[in-house]
């Protein structure tokens, strides 16, 4: 048995919505996150993809696995109408060139943290064509919040994330996000009246033209932060 094997057979993929997943505790001297349906390691998801892309940082050394790739990433950001979540590819990126904004895939992987952000870092992605899979996993999900066995999720884990323990999908970018261009874009969106109705991208990307590139990144961080949602596609509204 491959030491794959193993390890899939000794951390089964839990099914489970997205917000099971942020509402979780990450342990990262374990690597494990604790949920309602207790440790988890490997999970199962059905969500549409709301964005993909592929990220390269110029003149930095990869953490990848393999520690001597190019630092390129393939990034999923999902919704499956309880949360969002970044799943990130490593390597053969054309094996996913299939799946576009829009697409409803499954998603099996594991939970990885860092910082205060969760993510998948997947094993297999798909795109769902039968939506009674769909149906099937949610009925799985209802019993299983329907049992006894549901248990407490404990208090956020303080852990040292310091640069020694960084996981595989680090990303150099994220060290020099500045809060305070978050703050603007917040700011921005209550000036629209955003407060009351939602703001198109197109109109934020016109006010933040000196951050563009970031400006997406910044928007689906403050999503995953509970401050701004989505009432439809690309308009953007504060909570």
């Amino acid at each position: 048995m491959t030491s794959d094997n193993i390890m899939r057979s000794r951390y089964p993929a839990i099914h489970c919505w997205i917000k099971h997943i942020l509402g979780g505790s990450y342990a990262s001297n374990d690597k494990v996150l604790h949920t309602i349906f207790g440790k988890v390691r490997r999970v199962v998801i059905y969500a549409t993809v709301i964005d993909k892309r592929v990220i390269t940082s110029q003149n930095v050394e990869a953490i990848s696995e393999s520690g001597t790739e190019p630092k390129s990433r393939l990034i999923f950001e999902l919704d499956d109408g309880t949360g969002i979540i970044r799943a990130t590819i490593w390597e053969d990126f054309e094996k996913y060139s299939d799946i576009k904004k829009g697409s409803i895939v499954q998603i099996m992987g594991f939970i990885k943290q860092w910082r205060s952000y969760l993510s998948i870092s997947p094993e297999v992605i798909k795109i769902v064509d039968d939506p009674n899979l769909i149906l099937l996993g949610d009925a799985e999900i209802i019993k299983k919040l329907r049992s006894d066995n549901i248990v407490e999720v404990p208090e956020k884990f303080e852990e040292d994330l310091g640069i020694e323990n960084l996981p595989d999908e680090f990303e150099f970018d994220d060290l020099f996000i500045n809060d305070d261009d978050k703050e603007k874009i917040i700011e921005k969106i209550r000036e629209l009246g955003g407060d009351r109705e939602g703001i198109p991208y197109e109109v934020l990307k016109t006010e933040f033209k000196f951050m563009e590139e970031k400006l997406k990144k910044y928007l689906t961080e403050l999503e995953m932060e509970s401050r701004i949602y989505q009432p439809k596609e690309d308009f953007y509204q504060l909570i």
